[in-house]
């Protein structure tokens, strides 16, 4: 998949090992009272890259809950988008994320299901 440049510089700059994963999200922008669906790409202690419907403009302020394959229960912040492009392969917009508040439970879950290493299968 390809992405701008500013992009890149980004990728280049990660503190976290990401982990190539497709787990449930739900997200809303702060000020709206609505979730919405959507599923990660890739995920780290620090963020979660995702695919939306529609693009949301960088800098927006997100509360999520992400549900990790094989952990009893979601991991959930509030996330800032970074970045948003339009993903070469679907009608979709890959959309950056950078966690701003989480619990010290939920960066343990994730810290653990990144280390595992196991990519759950890809939804159908």
């Amino acid at each position: 998949m390809a992405f701008s440049s500013e992009n890149a510089s980004y990728e280049d700059r990660r503190r976290w090992p990401r982990l190539n994963a497709y787990s449930p999200v739900k997200f809303r922008c702060i000020n709206e009272d609505k979730f919405q669906c959507c599923i990660t790409c890739d995920i780290s202690e620090g963020g979660a890259g995702v695919l939306l419907d529609h693009p949301v403009p960088r800098g927006t302020c997100l509360y999520f809950q992400i549900k990790l394959h094989n952990c009893p229960r979601p991991a959930y912040g509030i996330a800032r988008v970074v970045w948003t492009d339009r993903d070469n392969y679907s009608d979709k917009y890959r959309t950056g994320l950078e966690f701003l508040e989480i619990s010290s439970t939920s960066r343990t879950d994730i810290a653990s299901f990144v280390q595992t290493g196991i990519t759950p299968p890809h939804p159908s």
